[in-house]
C-alpha cells in the first residue's frame, strides 16, 4: 500500500470512530491554554473551569464521528492517537480489523448505555463510565428483586468494555 493509501485509511479509521470524542475514551480533554479556552468557548463547547480547563465530553462539537470543529480543535485532540490507529500506521493491524474492533467497542458502549436506560438513568450529557458509576451508586428505577441482577449486569458490560478500550485503544 503507498504512502497515500494508507494516510486515506488512517483518516477513515478516525472519521469512522469518534470514540475519542464521544465520551467513550475519556472523561475529558485537557485544554493547553486560555486561547484554547477562549476560541471552544465562542463555539458554544462546555469547558469545565474547576481546575485546569478541560473540554467536557462527549464533545459537543461531534457530528456522528466526525468533528464539527476540527480546525479548531484542542492540542490534544490534535496529537492524540489511540493504540488502534498507532497499530495500523506500524502495520501491525489491517485498516479492517481495526473497524472492526471500534464496531466491538460501539457494541459494548450501546449495551452498556442501554443498561444504563432500563436502570432509570437519562444523563447523556455525561461520559459513559460516569453515568454507569452514577447509577451503580443510586437507586435502580426497577423492582427490587431485579435491581441487584441489573447491577451485575451493569458492572459486568463496564468490564467488558473497560477491558476492550484497555486492550484496543489505551493500553500501553
Amino acid at each position: 500500500m503507498d504512502s497515500k493509501a494508507s494516510a486515506n485509511m488512517i483518516d477513515q479509521l478516525c472519521t469512522q470512530c469518534g470514540l475519542c470524542c464521544d465520551g467513550t475514551l475519556f472523561a475529558d480533554v485537557e485544554l493547553e491554554d486560555e486561547s484554547e479556552e477562549a476560541v471552544l468557548e465562542s463555539m458554544g463547547l462546555a469547558i469545565d473551569t474547576d481546575g485546569p480547563p478541560v473540554l467536557l465530553q462527549p464533545c459537543m462539537a461531534l457530528d456522528g464521528t466526525r468533528c464539527t470543529v476540527y480546525e479548531h480543535r484542542p492540542g490534544c485532540c490534535r496529537t492524540f492517537e489511540c493504540r488502534l490507529l498507532q497499530g495500523v500506521q506500524r502495520r501491525q493491524i489491517t485498516p479492517e480489523d481495526a473497524l472492526r474492533r471500534v464496531a466491538e467497542a460501539r457494541s459494548l458502549a450501546v449495551a452498556l448505555n442501554t443498561l444504563c436506560l432500563e436502570a432509570g438513568e437519562i444523563a447523556e450529557e455525561l461520559p459513559l463510565k460516569e453515568r454507569a458509576i452514577e447509577v451503580l451508586a443510586g437507586p435502580i428505577e426497577v423492582g427490587d428483586d431485579q435491581a441487584g441482577s441489573l447491577r451485575t449486569k451493569i458492572a459486568s458490560a463496564m468490564d467488558a468494555l473497560g477491558q476492550h478500550i484497555h486492550e484496543h485503544f489505551m493500553g500501553d
